[in-house]
């Protein structure tokens, strides 16, 4: 499992931060060719496949959904720090949203209000157990 972790990381890396360094391009809504990112992958782990990308997705934290497959291209679904704004679908939010932040971080939150800081979006989730994870 350890091995899927790393590759998750890179992943988010070349998916969220710096596309372009490991030559990917993203269209739109963040989505690029599976195939080119598994190539990419390959940069740091040789030996890496189509397969182990979806076990990525399917069982490494599957509750957050980091990362979204569809048809042959994948995206990042948040954290994305990249100049480019990526488009997200509009949803009707729950009554009730949470944000994980560390303690440290409440005193900021309470005056300035919740605020991306180097991210695109402020992540939210309905869940209490993945809020407290985070």
């Amino acid at each position: 499992m350890a091995r899927l972790v790393q590759i998750s990381k890179f992943m988010s890396l070349m998916l969220r931060h710096e596309p372009a360094k490991f030559g990917l391009s993203l269209d739109a809504e963040g989505f690029t060719p599976l195939a080119e990112v598994v190539d990419a992958l390959r940069t740091r782990f040789t030996d890496a496949t189509a397969a182990d990308v979806i076990a990525v997705v399917e069982t490494n934290e599957p509750d957050k959904r980091r990362f979204t497959i569809l048809d042959d291209d994948i995206r990042a679904n948040y954290g994305h720090s990249l100049t480019d704004r990526i488009a997200q679908q509009v949803a009707e939010p729950p009554a009730l949203l949470l944000h994980g932040s560390h303690e440290s971080a409440l005193a900021r939150i309470l005056v300035e209000g919740l605020i991306p800081m180097k991210r695109q979006y402020v992540h939210m989730t309905a869940l209490p157990d993945l809020a407290l994870r985070v």
